[in-house]
């Protein structure tokens, strides 16, 4: 399309499309809705830069999904548009292409309604949001609103409800941080910046998030260009969570699942606390169902999000407790939102120069106090047929955890569905075999009783590194496929093969249990990680003292219940197992530390060896 320019009598910029004379906007307060904004590098309108902008950033996304193989897992974009009413032009779509089209055929709009705009946006975020995606809104305006309040109260609204907002604008401004005008003020109040704006006046605006960047301006189409690139940046840069967080069976929040089967006529007396980012939760509520069969607990608190933790609610946390006629078994359901993460980043510039950061979290930590089942102590001097058994095996040695000597595997567990973009368990992209460790000696088939070889490339101590995988015919027999070229490739979206490889030995195992520390294993599409960080520990009886006789014989003392110890502390520094592999296995790790405040607790019994099998 071409333009005739023309300049009027009065010293306006104005352009004739066919026979229709559009004026431009004569300043940053030009409220006329007839006039739209030109940009004079290029003497484009305000929409045609729109466009492009825009397109580019679609082009983007289309370009990272065309890299995840599960089409749940896409990113999605909608459109909305607002003048004196806003309209839907899009909802949530993988589709950029059809995206795209709606994009180009925008045209000028008159008016900045921009609070029935964002009303819009958040019910459409209400409606088709997954629950596993981060909703993130870029609000383009090139015009101060007829309703500034309103829009700020219904930013508010979508930021309380965990929405990201950029805000983008295209004012005469040098500053955007500049608070004097009053359309910087607005655009920080409706953007992430000020999180708690109520308005624009500087008594309204509240606090500003540390570190944020989202209110941007542009002068011109290049540089509007570039701040979608740059909201792009950040968008594909956020972490992602290590597990799958919208299951195959529905579930719509994915979830770390631990199983701890207690010792023989072992029982949970209670669920003492919870600590998780740095803080201890003790109120809780606990409920038994009416066939007595299970004891559900449920704490209380919540947890302001920071860049380690996000925002928590510790009702969230799913503790139950399973009572069976021998044992209880413990199960905690830790979900996506409340797994601390260790969050590393590497940035490569544009000179090839690596940066690497790491910041380290704590596990959550779930302390329970166990004792034995009523009346086994007072069973013990006449025994029904299964106590007796019990005895005859184990003498009066009660553990307070299911214990099994010189297992292989522990028998605590760690249960969850990885994301496929955790690389760690899956391949995130096509991926070459070779016979060797050789990039000139590609595969062109594969042997069951071979073995092949793969580069992985990761980011570590500020530096880039690559390292060979060896992997078994037998395991990547069936998962591979052939290109054109005629060599053999793991296809993205395919398990990592040798996961068992990652079992890690105890050093020493004094305490005859586990043979192994963790050792995860595929379930399916889930992983099952067995924890054996649980140990035996024994304790002498103490030597009898003798007491001088008593003139009167005393009358019989009762037998004393056992004694649950308080929770331990947790170390001043937890370290997890090598694993062995230059790749964080997070989530697994995350599941060890977990683990070792679960069944740590001391049973002593006096009178006998008070033992103990954590």
């Amino acid at each position: 399309m071409s333009y005739d320019y023309t300049l009027s009598v009065d010293g306006n910029v104005a352009y004739k499309d066919g026979d229709t004379v559009i004026y431009a906007k004569t300043s940053a307060e030009d409220a006329n809705p007839d006039h739209v904004q030109l940009y004079n590098s290029y003497r484009i309108t305000r929409l045609a830069a729109l466009k492009t902008a825009v397109n580019g950033f679609l082009g983007q996304l289309a370009a990272c999904n065309a890299q995840i193989a599960d089409p749940a897992a896409k990113n999605r974009a909608g459109i909305v548009t607002f003048e004196s009413k806003a309209e839907l032009k899009s909802r949530f779509t993988d589709d950029t292409a059809a995206l795209e089209g709606i994009v180009n055929g925008l045209t000028d709009l008159g008016g900045t309604n921009s609070a029935k705009g964002l009303k819009l946006a958040h019910q459409l975020i209400d409606e088709d949001k997954r629950a596993n995606a981060d909703s993130v809104v870029i609000f383009f305006t090139d015009g101060d609103p007829w309703d500034g309040d309103e829009a700020i109260k219904e930013a508010k609204s979508l930021k309380d409800s965990g929405t990201l907002i950029y805000a983008v604008g295209t004012f005469q401004t040098d500053d955007v941080n500049d608070l004097t005008p009053y359309s910087n003020r607005y655009m920080q109040a409706v953007s992430s910046n000020y999180p708690n704006a109520a308005g624009a006046t500087l008594s309204e605006l509240g606090e500003r998030a540390p570190d944020s960047d989202y209110y941007m301006n542009a002068a011109d189409a290049d540089q509007l260009a570039g701040i979608f690139n740059d909201i792009w940046t950040a968008i594909s840069s956020k972490p992602s969570s290590p597990i799958a967080t919208t299951t195959e069976s529905g579930m719509e929040r994915g979830a770390v699942t631990f199983t701890d089967e207690l010792g023989e006529y072992m029982t949970v007396k209670d669920f003492t606390s919870v600590v998780f980012a740095g803080e201890q939760f003790t109120k809780k509520t606990a409920e038994t169902s009416e066939d007595g069969k299970t004891t559900a607990y449920t704490f209380e608190g919540e947890v302001a999000g920071n860049p380690i933790y996000g925002t928590a609610n510790l009702a969230d946390l799913v503790v139950t407790v399973t009572h069976g006629e021998q044992t209880d078994t413990v199960s905690v359901q830790v979900p996506e939102q409340l797994l601390p993460l260790r969050l590393y980043s590497a940035t490569v510039d544009q000179n090839g120069a690596v940066s690497t950061t790491i910041n380290d979290t704590f596990p959550i930590r779930v302390f329970y106090s166990v004792a034995l089942k009523d009346g086994v102590e007072e069973a013990l001097a006449n025994p029904d047929e299964a106590l007796a058994a019990y005895i005859a095996a184990n003498g009066e040695t009660f553990t307070s955890n299911k214990y099994e000597a010189n297992a292989e595997l522990g028998s605590t567990t760690a249960a969850f569905t990885p994301a496929k973009s955790n690389d760690f368990y899956y391949f995130v992209n096509d991926t070459p075999l070779y016979n060797t460790e050789n990039t000139n000696d590609p595969a062109k088939s594969v042997d069951a009783n071979g073995t092949y070889h793969y580069m992985r490339t990761y980011y570590a101590d500020n530096a880039k590194h690559e390292q060979w995988i060896a992997v078994s015919g037998a395991d990547a027999n069936g998962k591979t496929q052939t290109g054109a070229n005629g060599n053999v490739y793991v296809p993205a979206g395919t398990v990592r093969m040798g996961l068992a490889n990652y079992t890690v030995a105890k050093q020493s195992n004094v305490t005859a249990t586990a043979t192994a520390a963790i050792a995860p294993r595929w379930d399916g599409t889930a992983v099952n990680v067995a924890l054996g960080n649980n140990g035996r520990l024994a304790f002498a009886e103490e030597p009898a003292v003798p007491t001088p006789e008593p003139s009167e014989p005393a009358a019989s003392a009762q037998p004393e219940a056992p004694v649950a110890d308080a929770a331990p502390q947790a170390p001043a520094s937890e370290s997890p197992a090598d694993t062995g592999s230059n790749v964080a296995l997070i989530v697994c790790i995350a599941a060890a530390l977990l683990c070792a405040g679960l069944g740590t607790l001391k049973l002593a019994r006096r009178g006998s060896s008070g033992r103990h099998a954590g």
